[in-house]
């Protein structure tokens, strides 16, 4: 779908590309690797339509250098200059180390792209419509690649082609506007996103069926499980268990071979129906990226033989903290023991704040040159501040796209990863002592995992290429990383205007994180739902339920099905306060039963009609009831510590901080505001029970060595 140019004349235009679907798609993953595929398949589209834009600009030129000059001239949106996926488009070499086709296969390209030329609106129509044409036919090949495929290893049968090829041709989204860039900057460009969002609005409605319900060659009439929609083209638990026991008495050749089918018979996967789109994400990594572009090979040169060939950690060794594991694909008796364990994982979502604002023009002076610069800003960020902060945290980057961020990691590090990652992208560096002790940390506390699994990746990082082995990962961020704030979104100012005062104040671009926590064994498509919802929740304002940007949203989905959601603003003392709190249980100068106690005494008060009446004063009642529970689950003289006053004068803060952004913000009631000062411990309090349930010391899981103030609650309670 496109959108014809504005008619009136002029020497240059702008264009602004935007393809769909994106959320729902990505989200539709049953695995990490489908979670990573949906990402990256995106990603390479885009790098298509953008490698269209320099061939058609360098007038059909071959050579490479050429075309990605011109592109690289007429992009406004996103910057390209170092970007992997886009020098492999042009060039067509794939990376020589394992480090480089990792940041290769990392997708990285927002699904939006914005770019000027020179030419009349007419010409630059041709050109919309001729890079249209382009991702298309890429995307086009890939499924004529899979289908081809398939077909030879016999895992589909002609009689479905006709429905395999309608939901290829229907499932791409393309829109585009051009606009003479004539007049100011700012104006054509909230012209063009504003025609460009009414022709997404205003697109024709295809229905996936027509007329009555079809039975094509195969009698599949059940609908993809993981979008609800399409038909399915193979699959059932039958189709599973029929083409398992045919394919026992292959020998390793034949499997190796035939590879597909070592792709979708796993035990995780027995019973799913799959339609073409899903068949495609789960497959085309394989024959597609592996067979016909060559981009996987150092992936797999060491496990040839995997089931799956290009292994993805699966959400338990997320949980487990190693997120570089190649045993996604365990077996059958390791599928079942699965439940026995207990381990809990979490979905990272990253979104910069008020993005549209600041391309809008609304705290700057737009122009195109600004704009350009803070593409690049953006750029800079994802291409070498959000791996190796992703990597130091156990964690594994699934898409780093300018100002949005998707990543797995373990639930003890995740708030660290979320902090560390917004204070990169505000151009705070600060944090490089604390990843340093963090890194070392974890290395201590996992080291059969350091050499194997985590080394590459970090000491070959951006913060720290010259690192040689595992051993030296304390020192991963030893050497600062030739970036400033100046290289980065935090580093520019811009104004905002208050309505009523008429003041300007100075603001600098900020991000709001959400986290989903769930048991590994739930549905991956539920948690990055819940963590897009949770960031979301962060970037709400207050009136309606939210935290008012520049915030951080938890979801915390326990296996037994409660959900508990909790979060704060980075600025409000809330993170300083788990942060001590952490840091104490780790120690074991506060016992586990200490955050559990907390939330239980003070979810009393808020069921409790006194706490609604006139003069409850919430915050001094908080206050007494967590000092006494500090004092009786922890250590002798631990609240008279310096270590415990430091927490009790966190927990004032963290509750004035509240106090005033009620009074400023909400214009509540006091009786609302004493729930929601409740509620906010409460709900830090069950975060932190829930982040480090798995990270106590010894001597606090063994009830014999509490020590007197624990045992003494412990019988009173």
């Amino acid at each position: 779908m496109n959108a014809s140019h504005d008619p009136e004349s002029g020497s240059s235009a702008l264009l602004k590309f935007q393809i769909g679907p994106v959320q729902d798609f990505i989200a539709q993953a049953r695995s990490t690797r489908d979670f990573w595929s949906g990402s990256f398949l995106l990603s390479w589209l885009v790098a298509a339509g953008i490698r269209e834009l320099g061939r058609q600009l360098a007038k059909g030129s071959l050579i490479p250098s050429e075309c990605f000059a011109k592109a690289r001239e007429s992009l406004i949106f996103p910057a390209v200059e170092a970007q992997p996926l886009i020098q492999f488009f042009f060039d067509g070499t794939a990376p020589g180390d394992f480090l480089g086709t990792t940041e290769l296969l990392t997708p990285n390209l927002p699904n939006i792209f914005v770019f000027k030329v020179e030419t009349e609106p007419t010409d630059a129509t041709r050109l919309a419509r001729a890079i249209e044409k382009s991702i298309r036919e890429e995307w086009r090949g890939i499924s004529d690649q899979c289908w081809v495929k398939c077909l030879r290893d016999g895992i589909v049968s002609t009689g479905f082609q006709e429905r395999f090829q309608r939901q290829v041709d229907r499932f791409l989204s393309i829109a585009w506007q051009v606009v003479p860039l004539r007049g100011g900057y700012a104006k054509v460009y909230e012209t063009l996103s504003k025609h460009l969002d009414a022709v997404r609005q205003c697109r024709d409605f295809k229905a996936w069926r027509a007329g009555r319900w079809r039975r094509d060659a195969g009698g599949l009439t059940e609908k993809d499980t993981l979008s609800g929609k399409e038909e399915a083209i193979i699959g059932g638990r039958k189709w599973f268990d029929d083409t398992k026991k045919a394919t026992s008495h292959w020998d390793d050749e034949r499997k190796k071979r035939k590879s597909l089918w070592n792709i979708l018979l796993r035990e995780k996967h027995a019973g799913d129906y799959l339609g073409a789109i899903t068949l495609i994400k789960r497959i085309w990594h394989w024959h597609y990226l592996h067979d016909e572009k060559g981009v996987l090979s150092l992936h797999t040169k060491e496990a040839s033989t995997s089931r799956t060939q290009f292994p993805f950690p699966s959400t338990r060794h997320i949980a487990l903290h190693r997120p570089w594991s190649n045993l996604e694909d365990e077996s059958d008796e390791e599928e079942r023991q699965r439940d026995r364990l207990d381990g809990y994982f979490a979905v990272l979502a990253f979104d910069g704040d008020s993005i549209g604002k600041w391309v809008s023009g609304d705290y700057c002076s737009l122009d195109e040159k600004w704009h350009g610069d803070f593409s690049q800003r953006l750029s800079t960020f994802a291409l070498k501040c959000v791996r190796p902060i992703v990597d130091a945290c156990d964690g594994r980057l699934i898409y780093a796209g300018g100002d949005d961020v998707l990543a797995l990691l373990p639930p003890d590090t995740v708030l660290d990863c979320a902090r560390f990652l917004r204070m990169a992208y505000r151009g705070d560096f600060s944090f490089l002592a604390q990843i340093r002790n963090l890194a070392s940390s974890l290395i201590d506390r996992n080291p059969e995992t350091s050499d194997q699994e985590r080394g590459t990746i970090l000491h070959e990082s951006a913060f720290s290429p010259h690192r040689q082995n595992a051993k030296k990962a304390a020192g991963i961020f030893a050497d600062p990383p030739s970036l400033g704030a100046d290289d980065l979104p935090g580093g520019l100012v811009g104004f905002d205007s208050d309505l009523e005062s008429l003041e300007k104040t100075n603001v600098s671009p900020d991000a709001s994180v959400g986290i989903a926590i769930a048991h590994f064994k739930d549905p991956l498509q539920d948690v990055i739902l819940s963590a897009k919802a949770s960031e979301k929740r962060a970037k709400h304002s207050r009136n309606d339920g939210g935290m008012g940007r520049s915030a951080v949203s938890i979801s915390l989905l326990k296996r037994s099905g409660e959900h508990l959601d909790w979060g704060c603003q980075w600025d409000s003392g809330g993170l300083e306060l788990y942060d001590l709190l952490a840091n104490a249980r780790q120690a074991g100068k506060v016992s586990s039963r200490f955050p559990y106690r907390v939330a239980q005494v003070l979810s009393a008060y808020s069921g409790d009609p006194k706490s609604d009446a006139p003069g409850f004063d919430a915050k001094t009642v908080i206050k007494v009831e967590f000092a006494h529970v500090l004092d009786r689950q922890s250590g002798d003289g631990f609240e008279k510590s310096n270590e415990g006053k430091a927490i009790l004068k966190a927990l004032v803060s963290f509750l004035d901080y509240l106090s005033d952004q009620s009074d400023k913000n909400r214009g509540l009631k006091a009786t609302r505001v004493n729930q929601f000062l409740l509620s906010s411990v409460v709900g830090l309090c069950q975060t932190l029970a829930f982040t480090i349930r798995d990270q106590e010391p010894s001597e606090f899981r063994d009830p014999t060595t509490l020590p007197p103030a624990e045992t003494a609650e412990t019988v009173s309670s």
